[in-house]
This record gives C-alpha cells, sequence and structure tokens, in this order.
C-alpha cells in the first residue's frame, strides 16, 4: 500500500480543520477558575482600567459605575438595554396627610409642688367659727351653721380585739348641737354601729358608739360628724 504524500496530508489537515471551525458547537458556560488565594480582573483593551473585578472572597467591584446617587445608595437596571447603573433622582412631592395618632406615651415625671393654703389664724373669738373661704382663713361670726368631726383610728395588736367605744364631738364655745349628721362606716363586718345621740343634758355634743371585733393587723376609723350653730343661746 502506497503510502499519502507529504504535501497531500497538509492538504487533508487543513480540509479538516476548516471543517470543524464550520461545525455547530454545543453551548456551555465559561468557567474560570483562578488559583487559590487569586481573584479575576477583566480590564480595558490597553490593559489599564478595570471593569471589573472579583476577589478571591467572592466581593464584586463595578469601577465604572460612579458613586450612588439613588435611595439608600442602590443600583438600577435599564429594563431597556440591561445596562447597570446608577439611579435617577426620585422627584419628591408634597408632604402627605398626617397618619393616625400613635398610642399614648409613658407619663411624665411628678411636678413641682404648688402653694398650700395659708396658714389659720389664732383661736377666734366667742360665737366666732374658723372658716376657709377659698383664699384664706377667716374667723367668721354672726349666725353661723357649720359641722364639726372628732375622730380616732383603732389598731388591734392582738389575736381579737373586742371593743365598745364611744367618739364624741362636741361644738365649740358659743355653738350648740343641731343634730348629728352621720357616724362614719368601719370598713369591717365584724365591728359596727350599735348606738348614735345627742347629749340632751347641755346640747353641745353628739355620739357614735361601736361594738365589735377586730382581728390582728386590722384598723378601723370611728369618728362622728355633727351639725352645730351660733348667735344663740338658750334660757
Amino acid at each position: 500500500m502506497s503510502r499519502p504524500h507529504p504535501r497531500r496530508r497538509w492538504i487533508l489537515a487543513l480540509a479538516l480543520a476548516l471543517a470543524l471551525a464550520t461545525w455547530p458547537a454545543h453551548s456551555q458556560d465559561v468557567k474560570v477558575q483562578p488559583a487559590p488565594g487569586n481573584g479575576l480582573v477583566v480590564t480595558d483593551a490597553a490593559g489599564v482600567q478595570v471593569r471589573l473585578r472579583v476577589n478571591a472572597d467572592g466581593t464584586i467591584y463595578l469601577p465604572g459605575i460612579g458613586p450612588l446617587a439613588g435611595p439608600n445608595g442602590s443600583i438600577c437596571v435599564n429594563a431597556a438595554t440591561g445596562q447597570l447603573g446608577t439611579c435617577p433622582l426620585q422627584q419628591v412631592g408634597p408632604p402627605g396627610p398626617s397618619g393616625p395618632s400613635g398610642p399614648p406615651g409613658p407619663s411624665g415625671p411628678t411636678g413641682p409642688s404648688g402653694p398650700g393654703a395659708p396658714n389659720p389664724p389664732g383661736a377666734c373669738g366667742p360665737n366666732e367659727v374658723l372658716t376657709y373661704n377659698g383664699t384664706g382663713y377667716v374667723c367668721k361670726s354672726g349666725i353661723v351653721l357649720a359641722t364639726f368631726r372628732a375622730a380616732q383610728d383603732v389598731l388591734c395588736q392582738d389575736t381579737t380585739c373586742s371593743y365598745n367605744s364611744t367618739v364624741t364631738v362636741t361644738c365649740p364655745t358659743g355653738f350648740f348641737h343641731v343634730s348629728l349628721v352621720y357616724c362614719l362606716k368601719p370598713i369591717v363586718n365584724t365591728l359596727t354601729v350599735t348606738s348614735w345621740g345627742t347629749d340632751k343634758f347641755d346640747y353641745l355634743s353628739a355620739y357614735c358608739t361601736y361594738t365589735g371585733t377586730l382581728q390582728f393587723s386590722e384598723q378601723v376609723k370611728m369618728g362622728a360628724v355633727s351639725l352645730c350653730l351660733n348667735g344663740t343661746t338658750l334660757n
């Protein structure tokens, strides 16, 4: 068998290469695998300007994109061309209406104390009563109908305490008792008001009597309120 001429073999190789160059290639991704610790850099034709850089840790740099002027420094994509770039500045319209009110906030600190009531004067004279007229204390004379109160606090310091106590409210000098307004009601059911009335001997006082028991550490207030009148004497 005769062997092909060297020139003929070169012609066959060239024809095969041309045939392979025109054969449809299968679509495949281009995979770039840098050496460990190195990144991938894409430059311009002159090899001076970096167009894209991917570091070994995965961070990506696009130097061609200028300062991000969009909201929160975002990058926008042109829907028509697919180009990446800075976002255009958004036009700001007029403010919208106010939203609903939020829940109340915590209470603020306590303010400074206000001015107290003025100090009352000394003892009033006969047929006078000490009253507060809204701006100060005055001794009021003439015909005065006023209420007066007497009270006492009771604290049980034993296992069980028994009581049969009377609280008396007396009208001041120059006044006489008109009627008993009321007796203070105890806050426990085991102690009750069993009697009340007016001292019929001089008509200057009224009383409330409390009877019952309290348990250890229970505390109540006993008291009476009387209506008194001045400017009139009983003959």
